[in-house]
């Protein structure tokens, strides 16, 4: 693997081998254990051959640093290889469910990568429990490590674009130590809880009213002809 860092891409035994002290009043010489998909993993070593296991260190699932302290035995198509730039991104996610959407959703790590300071951005209201008609239209301000709120990661830190305060706004008292706004304008997310901002679409062109609107000019062109047909119809029959 050429990456140093993955996740599990499912729910997979890992084999640990306890050091040759720990080994005294074992039975077996190796431990399997369930891990969950979406767990943080560290590439210890290079498996030696394409069917080898590859040796891992597993993530702590509060700290979400590496326990370097046992090394396991994992599967290589049981990891999902997370490169360098977007594994701060990763990190920073809690849930391994969500981080496990994330990663599989390649055109939106792509997007990620090229997120800059001044860009606008969106934030579903589901983010925060509410309705998905509820949508955040922000300008990106920070990227990067927030250790108020986890020691770990990267986050986002955005400005709300329209006059409304932010569910957040209780939560975030340090915004001005990373970017000019005031709290009740601002968010700090991670990275799947973002999303591009749909383009503004003119009612007009949309595809619906453009077809609906051929058909009117459809309509309207029969109705005419069925007139100009009929008084000319009339016309002929009247005595010269």
């Amino acid at each position: 693997m050429s990456t140093k860092y993955a996740i599990l891409a499912q729910t997979t035994r890992l084999q640990y081998t306890p050091p040759t002290c720990e080994l005294e009043n074992q039975t077996t010489d190796k431990q399997n254990f369930t891990v969950a998909a979406g767990t943080l993993i560290k590439v210890a070593g290079e498996q030696q051959t394409s069917l080898a296991a590859t040796q891992v260190y597993v993530y702590d699932t509060v700290l979400r640093e590496p326990n370097t302290t046992r090394i396991y035995e994992c599967a290589p198509e049981s990891l999902l290889p997370v490169s360098d730039n977007l594994w701060p991104f990763i990190v920073s996610i809690p849930e391994p469910n969500r981080r496990l959407q994330l990663l599989k959703d390649t055109d939106r790590c792509n997007w990620l990568n090229h997120i800059m300071p001044g860009d606008v951005i969106s934030v579903p209201g589901r983010s925060f429990d509410r309705d998905d008609i509820i949508r955040y239209d922000c300008i990106v301000c920070y990227i990067g490590p927030v250790p108020e709120i986890h020691p770990v990661g990267y986050f986002f830190g955005l400005e709300l674009m329209d006059d409304i305060t932010s569910p957040q706004a209780a939560d975030v008292p340090f915004t001005k130590k990373y970017f000019e706004c005031e709290d009740e304008n601002a968010l700090f997310i991670t990275a799947d809880r973002i999303i591009p901002t749909p383009p503004f679409q003119n009612e007009d062109s949309s595809p619906e009213n453009g077809t609906e609107a051929n058909e009117a000019n459809g309509n309207e062109w029969s109705f005419t002809t069925f007139i100009f047909n009929t008084v000319e119809s009339i016309r002929a029959s009247l005595p010269i």
